[in-house]
């Protein structure tokens, strides 16, 4: 049992984007983002800025949009436990 294993890869791109407005702040304010940033105004607590995730699998071409990044987190662990399920049934009986 030395030998080198089979290795199976499932791969991501993931972008993270915000609208900036024309003076350079951040437009619209969201208090599901799970990417954890706290801006303080003149003493005062703002909701981070509105971010959006688009992860895109890269082996089934699918692609997702969220603002929030825990159901982001989500989507990527559901592709990878289905990808390696699918990969286990369509390997050969006789390996």
């Amino acid at each position: 049992m030395g030998g080198c294993g089979e290795v199976v890869m499932a791969s991501f791109v993931v972008r993270f984007t915000q609208e900036i407005d024309e003076a350079g702040a951040a437009i619209g304010q969201s208090e599901s983002v799970g990417i954890e940033a706290e801006a303080v105004d003149h003493g005062q607590r703002q909701a981070p800025p509105r971010w959006r995730v688009l992860v895109r699998h890269i082996q089934s071409g699918e692609e997702r949009l969220f603002t929030d990044f825990a159901q982001a987190m989500e989507f990527i662990e559901g592709r990878v436990s289905a990808f390696g399920y699918q990969h286990q049934l369509e390997r050969s009986p006789e390996e």
